[in-house]
C-alpha cells in the first residue's frame, strides 16, 4: 500500500538535489505500489534509492510511525558494497543515522531517533529465501534487471 501524501517539512530534497526524473520517483512513491526506475549508467538510480528510503522514514516519523525497517537489496554482497554501502558512508550526514551491524538486526543504516529510528536494512539476494519471514515497510532493489522474475515475485 502506498503512503499518503507527505508533509513538506520532512523532505530533505535540499540535500538530495534530485534530477527531474529522480523527483518523479520521489513523488510516485507516495501513491504507487510499485515503481520501476531505469535508465543509462550514471543516471543516479542507486543514489536516489538511498535517499528515497530515508525520505520515507522521515515521512513515517512525521505521522507518528517510528522504528520502521525498510530493505535495500542488491543481487550480491559485492554489488551491495559497490553500489550502496560505500556511498552510505560518504553521503549520509551523521544526524540522519549511522551505518553499522548488530547481532540482533544485522547490517544496515540505523536511522537516528530524530528521524524515527528503525533502519534501512542492507541485504543481498544471493539466497532470497533467507528473508522468508522478514518484514519490511518498503523494499528497494538496486538493479532489478540482475534478478529473476521469481526473485521479484518472492520479494
Amino acid at each position: 500500500m502506498a503512503a499518503q501524501r507527505k508533509p513538506e517539512i520532512y523532505v530533505r530534497r535540499d540535500l538530495v538535489k534530485p534530477l527531474p526524473q529522480q523527483e518523479r520517483l520521489l513523488e510516485a512513491m507516495y501513491d504507487k505500489e510499485y515503481i520501476l526506475y531505469g535508465g543509462a549508467a550514471g543516471g543516479g538510480k542507486s543514489y536516489i534509492l538511498r535517499w528515497a528510503l530515508l525520505e520515507l522514514h522521515g515521512y513515517w516519523h512525521s505521522i507518528g510511525i517510528d522504528n520502521v525497517t525498510t530493505g535495500l537489496f542488491c543481487e550480491s554482497y559485492p554489488a551491495l558494497e559497490d553500489r550502496q554501502i560505500k556511498y552510505f558512508r560518504r553521503e549520509m550526514p551523521p544526524e540522519f543515522g549511522e551505518l553499522k551491524g548488530t547481532q540482533e538486526e544485522g547490517f544496515g543504516f540505523y536511522i537516528a531517533p530524530g528521524w524515527g529510528g528503525g533502519m534501512i536494512a542492507l541485504r543481498n539476494l544471493d539466497k532470497p529465501e533467507k528473508y522468508r519471514s522478514a518484514q519490511f515497510a518498503a523494499i528497494a532493489v538496486d538493479e532489478l534487471t540482475m534478478l529473476s522474475r521469481d526473485t521479484f515475485e518472492w520479494l
